[in-house]
């Protein structure tokens, strides 16, 4: 098993002392660094080129999905997981738009952590389990709301084939978790431009959130 980069961004000197102790004993990582503020983390990770970062959104002064988006430029290969207390879906969804890996609550524990810590370093993204009964609940009312409960296969391909070219590819990339920043560099637009085109597709498709167009892509695209 070949072993990991870890660094961690965290605003609480405990948990980061903390962080520090439980994967320094796992034999898969290796801590290359830790800081609690943005600006040195940021520094640090760029000439460290860890493979994993743990990120508390909290340690950016303003902006967390803005601390992302930078981590995300000075060291793209690096696998991101946000590890905070705040579980809104509208925040998840901010920081996945944002290059986020992984989500998870610092309630979850040592080992859960430890846990979602491997998976996105071999590749694949994580939610805390928290996250996903909310992401659950939050689908199931968007869909209620937008009239789309029991849903309607020909309905939804209805709507997709009314989109124009470039909507439609924005929605397939979206259906395979892509961020607006990896869409905006797949199709060569920019990524205030993939916002506006994604406002107008949830519009069109009596939709809340991306998502809910998450959802409709995984099924039926």
């Amino acid at each position: 098993m070949s072993t990991k980069k870890i660094y961690f961004i965290n605003s609480e000197t405990l948990l980061l002392e903390s962080l520090d102790v439980f994967f320094s004993s796992q034999s898969d990582f290796a801590v290359v660094g830790k800081s609690g503020k943005a600006s040195v983390a940021v520094k640090e990770v760029e000439s460290l080129s860890p493979d994993v970062v743990l990120v508390d959104l909290k340690a950016a002064e303003e902006d967390g999905s803005g601390l992302l988006a930078e981590l995300r430029r000075v060291c793209p290969s690096a696998r991101l997981l946000v590890l905070t207390t705040g579980g809104e879906i509208s925040a998840v969804i901010d920081a996945i738009g944002a290059g986020a890996d992984g989500y998870m609550l610092k309630s979850a524990g040592r080992d859960a952590i430890i846990n979602a810590a491997r998976v996105i370093a071999a590749g694949q993204a994580v939610l805390d389990r928290g996250i996903l009964a909310k992401l659950h609940e939050r689908v199931k009312d968007s869909a209620a709301d937008s009239g789309l409960s029991g849903p309607d296969e020909q309905e939804y391909r209805r709507m997709l084939e009314l989109l124009k070219d470039h909507e439609r590819a924005i929605c397939v990339l979206v259906g395979k978790g892509k961020s607006n920043k990896e869409i905006s560099e797949t199709l060569h637009l920019t990524e205030g431009t993939v916002k506006n085109y994604l406002s107008r597709i949830y519009n069109k498709m009596g939709l809340r959130d991306r998502t809910s167009l998450a959802v409709i892509m995984a099924r039926y695209s």
